[in-house]
C-alpha cells in the first residue's frame, strides 16, 4: 500500500495523499516478524500460542491506529460543510 488515504477536493484540484504514520509502519513490521516466528514454531505448542496472542494484540493496535487516523482525516471535512 503506497498511501493510507487519498482525498480529492474538487475537479481540477490536486489530490491530497496521506502517508501511513510511523507507529503503523512499526506495528506492521513487528507483525511480520512475529508471524514468521509463529510459522517456525511447533504447531500447537505453548510458545506458539503465546506468539499468536502477541499477534492478536498487534492486530488490535493496528485497528486502533487506523481508526484514529481515519477519524482525524474525516472530522474536519464533515465539520467544514
Amino acid at each position: 500500500m503506497k498511501a493510507f488515504a487519498t482525498l480529492s477536493e474538487a475537479e481540477g484540484s490536486k489530490n491530497q495523499v496521506f502517508e501511513e504514520l510511523k507507529p503503523l509502519k512499526q506495528a506492521k513490521t513487528k507483525l511480520a516478524i512475529l508471524q514468521g516466528q509463529a510459522s517456525k514454531q511447533v504447531k500447537g505448542s505453548k510458545k506458539q500460542r503465546q506468539t499468536y496472542n502477541k499477534i492478536r494484540l498487534i492486530h488490535s493496535g493496528i485497528f486502533g491506529i487506523r481508526k484514529d487516523l481515519l477519524h482525524k482525516l474525516t472530522t474536519p471535512k464533515v465539520k467544514k460543510n
